[in-house]
C-alpha cells in the first residue's frame, strides 16, 4: 500500500493513514473491502481514510436506512454525495426494524447486519468504525448485565460471519480523534441527536458515567480497553477449546449429536451449544437466559417432549437426539399449484423441482399435474407394490417435523405420484426413465 502523492496530510491525518495501512496489513485477506457506513464522524472518517490509500483491493460502502429518525433522508443523501466525491461505489439500503423481544438498538443492528450480509460474499472484508470508546462502552455495558468472559473481552477484532470476515480496524482509536481527522479534513458528516438521548443505556455511559469516571480515574478509559484485550486473549484459548469439543459433537450432516452433548458438565453445554450457533448464523446468540434455560429443558426433557428457543429469525428444534438450527420463517402456500406444461415448477422462497428434458422433449405430451401440501394422511405406492403412509416415511428418514411441510406432493388425476423427488411412485418413475427426464428437488436454504 502507498499513499496518493497528492494529498497533503496533517500531523493526525497522517497517523490515521498509516494506523489503517498497518491494520489492513495485518487483517484477514480481502479481495474488497465494503464500509459499513452511516455518515457519522466514525464511519466518515474510515471511508474517507480508506479512500486516499492506494491498495488494491476494490472499496464499496453500504448505507443501511433504519427509518428510525427524521434525517435519514439526508443522511442518504450526504452518503451519496460523499461517495461520489470519493468516487466509491454506494448500496443504500432501507430496512423494516422487528423487535422480536429486543430493545430497538439491538434489533436495528441485527437488521442492518442481516442486511449487510446480503451485499457480501466470499473475499470480503465488511469494514465498521467502531472505535475504543464503543469498547469500553461495551464493557461495561456487558459488567452491569452480569455477562462472562465474552462480554468483558468487548467486541472481537474480527469475526466470520457466514461468507465474509468482518473486521474493525479503528478499535485501538478514541473517537475524538476520528471527530477531528473530520473536522481537519473538513468532511461533511451526520450528527445524531438520538446520541444524546439519555433513556438509552450506552448514551447514557457515554454522556454521564465514563466522563464521571476519567474525572476521578485518568486514564480510566484506556485502562479498560487494555483490560478488554486482556480478557480477548483469554477468551481466543477458551473458544479454541470449546470449537475442539464442538468438533467431536458434529455429525456428518452437520448437526449436534445431543446424547453425546449432555455427558458434558452444564456449562460447557452451554458453551458448546452456544458455538453451534455462532457458526451456523449471522445473527447474535440468544440472551444469556434463554440459552441457559434452554440448556435445562434439554437435560430435563421427558422421552417425547423437545424443547425450542426461537429468537430473531432463528430457532433451536430437537429431533432424534440432534439439535437443528431453524429458520422460523413460516412456509409460503402454494398457489401456483397447476403443473401442466413442461419445465420447472418454482416455489417461491421455497424451492423448485427442476426437471431436464431430452433433445426430443419438443412432442412431450407433459401430463396435468397439480402440486399441493402436505394436509396429513396421505399414501404413496412405492417399489414394494404397497401404499405407505407419509408419516412414517418421513420417520424412517429422519425428515424433521418442521421441514415436512416444505416438500410438494404432486398429483396426477387425484392420485400422489411424487413427494419431492424424494418417494416416487413406480409408474411415474417408469414414466419418467422412458422419457430420459431428469427430476430433482432443489430446496432453499
Amino acid at each position: 500500500m502507498a499513499f496518493s502523492e497528492s494529498d497533503s496530510l496533517t500531523k493526525l491525518s497522517l497517523q490515521l493513514h498509516q494506523h489503517l495501512q498497518q491494520q489492513l496489513t495485518n487483517g484477514p485477506p480481502a479481495t474488497e473491502y465494503l464500509v459499513a457506513y452511516s455518515t457519522g464522524p466514525d464511519s466518515t472518517a474510515l471511508l474517507h481514510a480508506l479512500s486516499r490509500l492506494k491498495i488494491k483491493q476494490s472499496i464499496r460502502a453500504i448505507h443501511v436506512n433504519h427509518g428510525l429518525q427524521a434525517e435519514a433522508a439526508d443522511w442518504a443523501k450526504l452518503a451519496r454525495a460523499n461517495c461520489a466525491d470519493w468516487n466509491i461505489p454506494l448500496q443504500l439500503e432501507h430496512v423494516s426494524i422487528t423487535r422480536d423481544g429486543y430493545g430497538l438498538e439491538a434489533a436495528a443492528r441485527d437488521a442492518r447486519y442481516n442486511t449487510i450480509s446480503q451485499h457480501a460474499g466470499r473475499g470480503t472484508v465488511v469494514l465498521t468504525a467502531h472505535h475504543a470508546d464503543d469498547q469500553v462502552e461495551t464493557l461495561l455495558l456487558n459488567l452491569l448485565r452480569g455477562s462472562g468472559l465474552r462480554g468483558l473481552s468487548g467486541m472481537p477484532k474480527q469475526r466470520t460471519l457466514g461468507n465474509y470476515v468482518l473486521f474493525r480496524p479503528l478499535l485501538e482509536l478514541p473517537g475524538s480523534k476520528l471527530r477531528d481527522y473530520c473536522t481537519q479534513s473538513q468532511l461533511l458528516f451526520s450528527e445524531d441527536n438520538s446520541n444524546q438521548n439519555l433513556n438509552f443505556d450506552r448514551n447514557w455511559l457515554r454522556n454521564e458515567l465514563l466522563p464521571l469516571i476519567e474525572r476521578r480515574f485518568p486514564g480510566a478509559q484506556e485502562n479498560f480497553t487494555i483490560s478488554a484485550q486482556l480478557l480477548g486473549q483469554s477468551l481466543l484459548l477458551n473458544q479454541q477449546f470449546i470449537q475442539q469439543q464442538l468438533d467431536k459433537l458434529m455429525t456428518d450432516d452437520q448437526l449436534l449429536d445431543l446424547q453425546q452433548l449432555t455427558d458434558y458438565p452444564v456449562f460447557f453445554q452451554y458453551e458448546i451449544v452456544r458455538e453451534f450457533i455462532t457458526a451456523l448464523a449471522i445473527w447474535p446468540p440468544p440472551p444469556g437466559q434463554r440459552l441457559t434455560e434452554f440448556i435445562r429443558q434439554l437435560n430435563q426433557a421427558q422421552s417425547g417432549k423437545s424443547p425450542v428457543l426461537t429468537w430473531n429469525s432463528h430457532s433451536l428444534r430437537v429431533y432424534q437426539s440432534r439439535l437443528y438450527m431453524v429458520d422460523k420463517n413460516s412456509v409460503t402456500p402454494i398457489t401456483n399449484n397447476h403443473w401442466q406444461q413442461a419445465g420447472d415448477w418454482v416455489w417461491p422462497d421455497i424451492g423448485r423441482i427442476q426437471i431436464n428434458l431430452p433433445d426430443t422433449s419438443s412432442s412431450l405430451h407433459w401430463p396435468a399435474l397439480e402440486v399441493y401440501q402436505r394436509a396429513g394422511g396421505e399414501q404413496i405406492k412405492l417399489d414394494d407394490g404397497h401404499h405407505h403412509r407419509l408419516k412414517k416415511l418421513y420417520q424412517q428418514a429422519g425428515i424433521p417435523p418442521w421441514e415436512r411441510d416444505r416438500l410438494p406432493l404432486i398429483y396426477h388425476r387425484k392420485k400422489l405420484i411424487a413427494v419431492a423427488d424424494k418417494w416416487l411412485h413406480p409408474a411415474f418413475r417408469t414414466w419418467l426413465e422412458k422419457r430420459a427426464i431428469g427430476w430433482q428437488w432443489q430446496p432453499i436454504k
